[in-house]
């Protein structure tokens, strides 16, 4: 159960000089601690079709109470300082100053309700209580608890290897880019549990990637544990080449959330085209958000289609689902 007491330690000792449930958001935000509340729901994740109920339940709170929140503001963050580089009206950056004051304080009133911190910005008795269910947990042994991990990764696999995605709709581009994170995910959280290895005898064409910027990417560092004994393998290229794809779908839905947020915050604004009706009103509050980005939401799906055409032409997804299930 280490791996899941690390990630929730380092939030513990992140937040320990906090004086402020103010001061808390801060650190959280400006310290990775995003990453680690990613790491708990991601165990938490796969660790519910293993161990059942109480797992998939602390899975949903830190889903809905932690990491949804934090990444709601964060993304307010994010979107706010963008428009601030572009011509944006004023009018429009007040509406988005004010979604973020109001993400801010949904985040505050949710981590106080719901016990993860106290107003002196300390752990709250949430976290004292995540603790204990993990140490007094009915684990199973090792060698069990590895074989079903496996299966429990290789049929999340299965499920995205079909591909089932709409690439003319942005929430679908957020979704697939979503499920191959997890992987990723996986393979950090799990501290040690794979190690990738330098062999090169399945899909070639992504072994230069080895050299590539993408390899230098924290996303694609994958820790080595030593106490972990017996990790499961899996090739490093083809681990680069699942990074690479999380990497462009990010980028792509970037570009799509900066358009959707500037549009959605210029028809905040009573300001903007207020004789249209509401159709044509939003139609235009979109061309002013294309020309202010400076890409458009038919360039977001083409290249979502793009990386779509290249994940069925690779067949990526279902040779990593054949290695995670070989793996003995």
């Amino acid at each position: 159960y280490q791996r899941f007491l690390k990630p929730l330690n380092n939030l513990a000792r992140m937040v320990a000089p906090s004086k402020s449930i103010d001061e808390t958001i801060d650190i959280l935000l400006k310290s990775d601690g995003r990453k680690h509340s990613f790491y708990l729901e991601g165990l938490f994740k796969l660790f519910a079709d293993i161990y059942g109920s109480e797992f998939q339940d602390w899975r949903m709170r830190m889903k809905l109470e932690v990491e949804d929140e934090l990444g709601a503001y964060s993304d307010t963050i994010s979107f706010q300082a963008f428009a601030q580089t572009k011509d944006t009206p004023p009018y429009a950056l007040r509406e988005m100053e004010k979604k973020k004051t109001s993400a801010r304080e949904r985040l505050k009133n949710i981590f106080l309700k719901k016990g993860w911190f106290l107003e002196n910005g300390r752990i709250g008795p949430t976290f004292v209580e995540l603790s204990t269910a993990i140490r007094t947990a009915d684990w199973m042994d090792a060698e069990e608890e590895r074989n079903k991990i496996l299966k429990a990764i290789a049929r999340e696999l299965k499920e995205i290897q079909e591909l089932n995605y709409n690439m003319d709709n942005l929430e679908e581009i957020h979704k697939l880019r979503r499920k191959l994170r997890w992987f990723l995910l996986y393979l950090q959280a799990l501290d040690g549990f794979f190690t990738l290895t330098d062999d090169e005898l399945v899909l070639r064409e992504f072994v230069p990637l080895k050299g590539a910027k993408i390899a230098e990417s924290p996303f694609s560092a994958v820790p080595v544990n030593p106490l972990v004994t017996d990790p499961a393998e899996l090739p490093r290229h083809v681990f680069l080449a699942m990074s690479q794809y999380v990497e462009d779908l990010g980028a792509i839905k970037t570009v799509g959330e900066h358009l959707e947020s500037i549009k959605d915050a210029l028809l905040a604004s009573r300001r903007f085209a207020p004789d249209r009706e509401a159709r044509q009103r939003n139609r235009e509050a979109l061309l002013r958000a294309e020309k202010i980005v400076g890409e458009t939401l038919e360039s977001v799906h083409d290249k979502g289609h793009a990386v779509m055409d290249s994940l069925e032409r690779t067949q990526l997804v279902g040779e990593l689902r054949r290695l995670v299930r070989n793996d003995r």
